[in-house]
């Protein structure tokens, strides 16, 4: 709402990270109450919670309009700069494709494939398309990431969506044994 309407205040951060008491009675652990302490951006020792990536991606000046990778999708998307003053051909964009190992191995994502994505030049308040060729094997990874990064070479934001469906991925992972019904 905030982004629709220059009436809009959009949300407010009371806390920056969740307050919490240390207990000497419980050999200095930090209690912050469940959820009755302040809940802040990070943790009581600073660490990164789901809260400081949501408040990372809507505040993020560089948007990526929703999207669902399909068998149809062909590099194509919709970026808005939401920057005020900089231009989106100041910054630069990345893709990776990931395959993610099945539950019972063990191991990080595995990275497939690379490239660059090519940015319109277009000013704050603007929305226009962007694009990635597709390398092959594209639609045999689980996982696109795209990765913005500022004139400065520090991330801006990163998105990820599945590239294949939930039903494709299990079908991948469970070995089909035998012929009759479950």
């Amino acid at each position: 709402k905030f982004r629709e309407s220059p009436l809009f205040a959009g949300g407010f951060i009371w806390a920056f990270l969740d307050e919490a008491v240390a207990r000497t009675d419980k050999r200095d652990t930090l209690d912050s109450s469940g959820p009755d302490a302040p809940d802040g951006i990070v943790g009581p020792h600073r660490e990164k919670e789901g809260s400081y990536y949501t408040i990372k991606d809507v505040w993020s000046p560089i948007q990526i309009k929703t999207m669902k990778i399909t068998k149809s999708f062909m590099g194509d998307f919709f970026i808005t700069n939401d920057y005020m003053f900089t231009r989106l051909g100041e910054t630069k964009m990345t893709y990776r494709l990931l395959r993610i190992p099945s539950p019972p191995e063990e191991g990080e994502a595995i990275t497939i494939g690379r490239g660059m994505v090519s940015l319109p030049d277009i000013s704050p308040g603007e929305t226009s398309k962007a694009h990635f060729d597709l390398p092959s094997g594209f639609f045999d990874a689980d996982v696109l990431c795209i990765e913005a990064i500022d004139a400065h070479g520090d991330t801006i934001n990163t998105w990820s969506w599945p590239i294949k469906s939930c039903r494709e991925y299990t079908q991948s992972i469970i070995p089909k044994v035998g012929k009759g019904k479950v």
